[in-house]
């Protein structure tokens, strides 16, 4: 029988104080499949190398134990790993226990998308655009703007058409607006029911948001094809300019909400 230890982890391994593998267990082994490590070989070899700096900081000053995320290349694939390392003074190694966590980083990271985005459209949501526009505000440059979009004509689609194509509706308006943007500057979002939002970033200049706005009302003025009928609606757009109509997210939402219904 195995030890429990070794029942536990995944791979159990001692490093010298220069990364240099002395030892790797049975499951170890196993674990690594067809990249297993030889003696000798430096621990960086296998690790990811934004994870690096990590390891050899803790190595280097000589911790007594440490616990690491990090990533290790095991089996032709990178896996998340958490690492428990115990120092032993007498041979001047560490034996490093290593723990899949890969799955759980999976689950963990789709927990994330699913709570910034919304579930029908794919958007991100009013959560994942607060943080949007409140990164723009406290760590770029230049100015940006928020465009708050309201569909006029989208409660007849659902009274006379129905719930399915009203989801039809603005799982459509979703996409073109994606369409309208630069994805590198910009970001289209869902506030809820039938209002959507653009951050449009990456200049001073406000012709590049006007052309942006432009071909938002062109794209959503094209009929949408919601069988046995076609649906058409339009849309009334807010603006609000940071820093010129507000200095917080809830300043240039609330200004663009304003902004919309007056041009309505």
């Amino acid at each position: 029988m195995k030890p429990v230890i070794e029942r536990v982890f995944d791979a159990i391994l001692r490093i010298d104080e220069h990364l240099s593998l002395k030892f790797l267990s049975d499951t170890g082994t196993r674990w690594f499949g067809s990249a297993v490590p030889e003696p000798g070989t430096s621990m960086l070899d296998f690790v990811h190398e934004d994870d690096r700096a990590q390891l050899e900081s803790e190595v280097s000053q000589k911790s007594e134990a440490f616990s690491l995320f990090i990533r290790l290349l095991a089996d032709g694939e990178t896996r998340w790993t958490c690492l428990r390392a115990t120092r032993m003074d007498i041979i001047n190694q560490y034996m490093i226990c290593v723990l899949d966590i890969s799955e759980f980083k999976v689950q963990d990271s789709s927990l994330v998308h699913a709570a910034e985005h919304d579930a029908l459209t794919k958007l991100p949501n009013r959560v994942r655009i607060t943080d949007v526009i409140n990164d723009h505000i406290y760590e770029t440059t230049s100015s940006f703007y928020v465009a708050l979009l309201d569909l006029d004509g989208f409660k007849k689609v659902n009274d006379t058409m129905g719930h399915h194509a009203g989801d039809i509706v603005l799982v459509e308006t979703a996409k073109r607006l994606n369409k309208c943007i630069d994805k590198r500057l910009d970001l289209a979002a869902r506030l809820g029911g039938d209002e959507f939002v653009l951050v449009i970033g990456g200049t001073d200049d406000p012709d590049r948001p006007n052309a942006i706005l432009k071909k938002v009302l062109f794209a959503l003025s094209r009929p949408y094809d919601t069988e046995p009928y076609s649906a058409y609606i339009g849309c009334s757009i807010g603006v609000a300019h940071f820093p010129g109509n507000g200095s917080t997210c809830a300043d240039l939402l609330k200004n663009a909400d304003a902004a919309m219904y007056f041009s309505k």
